[in-house]
């Protein structure tokens, strides 16, 4: 009796053993491969896109526990940004996303339904405020008519006015644009044209050029 009690024991030991170790690598399983059993083709899409904006496509380790939970936030994100549907809501979240603190406070806000709920979510956190004020350095850069990285649109507007030429990538929501600017600037052959062109994500400054 007593070796069977040992032997009953001993299996009950492994048994457990196993499924701790199965609780174990759930997490690495999820981050690795298994994806491609559970996950729509648009969620491994969003996954591998989302990798590269958190600079973590290409690790060679599994990802930390931290950084797993923070791209499972953005892929939230995702999922409720492309649940807009009507032109009212998509304009009230895109002009005013920018202005977000971080993806949880995105997050709060598109989780509520109605309309008139998120206007009123925006206005107890002073939106307001956040949309109209500018930095120091904002400030000095529009008083120069100068233009600095992370500007907004609107700031850009106050700055240099609007562009010649505007040019959106995939929706106008999203503050992924292309603004072209004719200037003239003078030399020993006489004016001759320059084009400044700015590069915006999000609705803020990424990137420019002159040519």
């Amino acid at each position: 009796m007593n070796l069977w009690k040992v032997l009953l024991s001993t299996v009950y030991l492994l048994l457990v053993g196993c499924t701790s170790l199965q609780r174990s690598n759930e997490y690495r399983m999820t981050d690795d491969n298994y994806q491609s059993i559970y996950l729509s083709p648009q969620d491994i899409k969003d996954r591998e896109i989302t990798k590269h904006e958190l600079g973590y496509h290409g690790l060679s380790r599994p990802l930390t526990e931290a950084e797993f939970e923070k791209l499972n936030t953005r892929l939230l994100l995702k999922k409720l940004e492309r649940n807009l549907i009507s032109t009212m809501d998509k304009d009230l979240y895109y002009r005013n996303r920018p202005f977000f603190r971080n993806d949880q406070e995105r997050i709060e806000f598109l989780r509520i339904s109605d309309f008139s709920d998120r206007i009123r979510w925006l206005k107890n956190r002073n939106f307001d405020a956040r949309i109209s004020s500018y930095s120091e350095d904002v400030q000095s850069a529009i008083e120069q008519n100068d233009i600095l990285l992370h500007m907004s649109m609107n700031a850009v507007r106050e700055s240099w006015g609007e562009p010649d030429r505007r040019e959106v990538s995939g929706s106008h929501f999203h503050g992924n644009e292309k603004w072209t600017y004719h200037t003239y600037q003078s030399t020993p052959e006489g004016y001759r044209k320059q084009d400044r062109t700015l590069y915006f994500e999000n609705g803020r400054v990424i990137a420019w050029e002159t040519e």
